[in-house]
């Protein structure tokens, strides 16, 4: 850095000016470049924490999607889907409250412990159940959101279990969508609650769709107002992307968050399966 004059000479004071405006920059430069570092770091940790690959389904084709917020934060969204080895399956989505490593810390252990539930007792009764204890033991007290969803390649229809999470939406074969109306049960860490799936009819050529909160939460506006946007994009989908898992939750998500608001503040994660025909 280099002060020049042509109409005085420079003096002390100038000197100083200098050095504090030099400082200045490059607490500024160092700044944003680790900025920058965290911010690949924490999306790297984040993509450690989601599954490298899905299994293959009999008789289900299954998708997912996670899109970072840009923060340097960690997220606490997590999905998961276990084969049973005998064409069951069960998917699981949950979203930990809060941010940063704690969250994905948690995310990370409720991952594994899903998986060694599933191992022990595969039915969503049992695996929330198993994760109540699981909190009670725990010296830590997150509040957790989760669907459990159980897939038998024999059946048309799945077990569905809410636990404060948002409903999953369903589409019909012709494109009609819907919201889950079962029961949404406390979410974990609140304490034991005896919570039981509920089944739902997944007709061939029917999706389910799983989500977090980033997808249709705004700043400003209700709730309600996101889940009826989701709704729309849903029901003006095309067949061909639904037949496409992964392409259809791009166009989804993509589309859920050009319209209104341009404030997205959170992760988003999806997991659809639809009933093959």
């Amino acid at each position: 850095m280099s002060l020049a004059s042509c109409t005085r000479e420079l003096t002390a004071e100038d000197l100083t000016f200098a050095e504090d405006l030099a400082r200045r920059a490059a607490l500024a430069i160092d700044n944003a470049d680790l900025f920058s570092q965290t911010q690949r770091a924490a999306v790297t940790l984040q993509h450690a924490l989601l599954p490298h690959r899905l299994p293959d389904l009999k008789g289900w084709d299954v998708a997912t999607l996670y899109r970072p917020s840009g923060r340097a934060e960690i997220g606490g969204d997590f999905f998961d889907v276990v084969d049973l080895g005998d064409g069951r399956y069960v998917a699981v989505i949950g979203d930990v409250m809060g941010r940063g490593v704690d969250a994905a810390a948690t995310a990370a252990r409720l991952q594994v412990a899903v998986r060694a539930l599933v191992a022990a007792d595969p039915s969503p009764r049992a695996i929330a159940a198993g994760l109540d204890r699981l909190f009670e033991l725990s010296t830590e007290q997150p509040l957790v959101t989760m669907v459990l969803l159980a897939l038998d390649s024999a059946r048309d229809t799945a077990d569905v279990l809410v636990a404060g999470h948002l409903p999953p939406l369903l589409v019909a074969p012709d494109g009609t969508p819907s919201r889950w109306a079962g029961t949404v049960w406390p979410a974990f860490g609140v304490g034991a609650v005896d919570r039981h799936p509920e089944p739902v009819d997944v007709p061939r050529g029917g999706v389910v769709v799983l989500y977090t909160d980033g997808l249709v939460e705004r700043r400003d506006e209700d709730l309600d107002a996101g889940l009826d946007r989701l709704t729309a994009v849903l029901r003006h989908s095309v067949p061909e992307d639904r037949e496409h898992l992964e392409i259809f939750l791009e166009r989804v998500a993509r589309r859920v968050r050009r319209v209104g608001s341009a404030r997205h503040d959170d992760d988003v994660a999806m997991l659809a399966v639809r009933r093959l025909e």
